[in-house]
């Protein structure tokens, strides 16, 4: 029998799950899709408006994406808002992880100048921060509810960086059917993995007794802390903070 793994990615158009589904029918698995968040773009105020202006008409600008939601959902505001500047040409981008590098190059055309050897948000700011000479300026878009570090950790170091709210996410009601067949599976053939701790809280929120005797698989440190905090046991941290730190995760398994 097949190890079934759970995806809590977010449903709609910027839901990332299909990639992550597709990598995993290659090693072997059997994908389950169980969205439990929902990615919601935040509407653009005048000031978000100038600012991304100012990324456009001054020289010295990085923009940092945290996540591939951040590089899809920025990709559709340019297409609204300044449609030219769709190759983003003329502003460096610096990007958390992997799975994000991906996404610039699929949105953009282009790599990333910049790309941290661990993938959580304090070292990226470590790294990063030496890479921004004087005179130039960081722009972050992110989620809402996401954690507000990187913005005053490149403060902290003298660099001119500014974050602002691209996107939410939203928990979902899961879907009755999908709980009901999740409860039945075995748990020691079923692996949840969580990608963020939004992701966490929102299947608590819906769906805990999904959870109980399934094996939970945590990208990292960060998401960890949300799965112990709601006191469930974490089966395994991926080491590399990453689909592919994931992945591995479950072939080693």
């Amino acid at each position: 029998m097949k190890t079934t793994v759970v995806i809590t990615r977010p449903s709609g158009p910027y839901a990332g799950s299909r990639k992550l589904a597709n990598k995993l029918v290659e090693k072997g698995f059997s994908p389950y899709e169980f969205p439990v968040l929902a990615c919601v773009p935040e509407d653009i105020s005048p000031e978000t408006r100038n600012l991304i202006d100012e990324m456009f008409e001054s020289p010295g600008v990085w923009i940092a994406f945290l996540s591939p939601t951040a590089v899809y959902v920025f990709r559709d505001l340019l297409a609204r808002v300044v449609p030219e500047r769709h190759s983003m040409a003329g502003v460096r981008i610096a990007v958390q992880g992997k799975g994000t590098a991906e996404a610039v190059v699929e949105c953009f055309g282009r790599k990333p100048e910049f790309v941290p050897s661990v993938f959580v948000a304090e070292e990226f700011a470590k790294e990063f921060a030496p890479y921004v000479k004087r005179g130039e300026r960081v722009v972050i878009p992110q989620s809402a509810e996401g954690r507000d570090l990187l913005a005053p950790m490149l403060q902290g170091a003298g660099k001119n960086a500014r974050s602002f709210s691209l996107y939410r996410l939203e928990s979902v009601a899961a879907d009755p059917e999908r709980v009901h067949f999740l409860k039945e599976l075995p748990g020691e053939e079923t692996v949840v993995v969580f990608m963020s701790p939004s992701a966490v809280r929102a299947a608590v929120e819906h769906a805990a007794d999904v959870l109980v005797g399934k094996k939970l698989l945590s990208v990292g440190p960060i998401t960890s802390q949300a799965i112990r905090k709601a006191g469930l046991p974490i089966w395994r941290e991926a080491r590399e903070h990453s689909e592919d730190g994931v992945l591995a995760a479950l072939v080693d398994g």
